[in-house]
């Protein structure tokens, strides 16, 4: 028994990581890849939709990044909601003087989500782009967003995240940067497939008239509740791979620890209110959400599983011995990754083991958050500059 519980354990682990996006590769090559373009002689109206919080050290980079757009200025409208800002981040807005931008600031801090769906109800825009205070667009990315929607099908489009690597000072940014990289990977192949199940918060745009409003009262994910909620109404969501934004990556492990444990709780929360997506006559929907999400969620427990099976069966074969030597020998690095962190010193791969093992405790943490149930809508924001 403990030898079944081991080996199914080892499958798990490599399958979320490396089986199931080799499995969308080859899905993915048999399947014609989409091009997409429209006449850009009839753009759609669109409005930017950026929740801002105490953004001071980095919204001067974002309304100028909002200036270089090359879109037209009297088709685009940008609404910046300042969730209570008591910094500067309100003076600098105004200061702007960007004729189409619109500063909307509110008294009260009730958290991102109930910022955007007042956006939401206040934009005039077929189409909502969302984005946030510290993601850079390139000057095309808005005529690049919209293409896909000259396909009927297509509800919402998601681009290309990425990091400045010349900015990484810690295993924290080191790992933000890479998973991003392998996480883009991922949304391309189930995109290429079918859809993506999943946005991230710095550049997603959907058709504003599925626009379903974000839950306010429990921590909540909007860069996978309104990917879901498109996917629920038999829309897709594709994943435009020459769209380009960049972020800074966090600033430390502990910052990472803190984003990852309430990108989990939020996204967990998103799960419970589209459970139904789970049932397999959803196809491949089902199918990504259990190996994307829901699988790579059990990572941290189905380790536990891996450790302690091994150690009941020590005995009973070398092969066994080996499997815990394995096994050790990756803690010990991850010990000694954060050893070495501390000490500012820098080896790939010891940082990547420690960093691995920080997302996967956060895991955990979020879970319990989650099952508390006592995590406001509102949160302290990632410092990125």
């Amino acid at each position: 028994m403990f030898e079944i519980i081991l080996y199914i354990s080892i499958f798990l682990i490599f399958y979320v990581y490396l089986g199931y996006p080799l499995l969308l590769a080859i899905w993915s090559s048999l399947k014609r890849k989409a091009n997409y373009s429209s006449d850009h002689n009839k753009l759609p109206k669109i409005s930017m939709l950026i929740s801002a919080y105490n953004e001071e050290d980095v919204i001067s980079d974002k309304l100028e990044n909002i200036k270089e757009m090359n879109y037209p200025a009297h088709l685009l409208e940008v609404f910046i909601g300042s969730d209570c800002s008591y910094d500067m981040t309100n003076k600098l807005i105004i200061e702007s003087n960007i004729s189409n931008l619109r500063l909307v600031a509110f008294e009260e801090r009730r958290g991102k989500p109930a910022v955007l769906n007042d956006l939401a109800e206040m934009a005039d825009g077929d189409i909502l782009v969302f984005s946030d205070a510290n993601s850079m667009f390139e000057p095309d990315a808005l005529l690049k967003l919209i293409e896909p929607f000259s396909d009927s099908t297509i509800g919402g489009v998601v681009g290309n995240l990425s990091f400045d690597m010349s900015n990484i000072k810690n295993s924290g940014g080191l790992g933000e940067t890479l998973y991003f990289k392998y996480e883009n990977i991922v949304k391309r192949l189930e995109s290429d497939i079918y859809s993506t199940i999943v946005a991230n918060g710095a550049v997603y745009v959907i058709r504003k008239e599925l626009y379903t409003n974000i839950p306010v009262t429990r921590l909540v994910a909007d860069d996978m509740f309104i990917p879901l909620s498109i996917i629920q109404k038999g829309f897709r969501v594709f994943f435009r791979r020459d769209v380009y934004v960049s972020e800074s990556p966090s600033l430390s492990v502990r910052e990472e620890y803190q984003k990852k444990v309430r990108t989990v709780a939020s996204g967990m929360e998103v799960i419970k209110q589209f459970h139904s997506l789970l049932h397999p006559k959803f196809g491949f929907i089902s199918f990504a959400l259990w190996s994307h999400k829901i699988l790579r969620w059990m990572v941290p427990f189905i380790l536990v599983s891996a450790f302690v099976s091994n150690l009941l069966l020590i005995n009973q074969s070398p092969q066994f011995q080996r499997w815990l030597i394995y096994q050790l020998s990756f803690y010990f690095s991850m010990i000694l990754g954060g050893f070495l962190e501390k000490q500012n010193i820098k080896i790939m791969p010891l940082q990547l083991a420690y960093y691995f093992i920080i997302v996967n405790i956060a895991i955990v943490m979020g879970f319990v958050k989650f099952i508390r149930g006592k995590e406001g809508a509102s949160w302290k924001r990632t410092r990125r500059k």
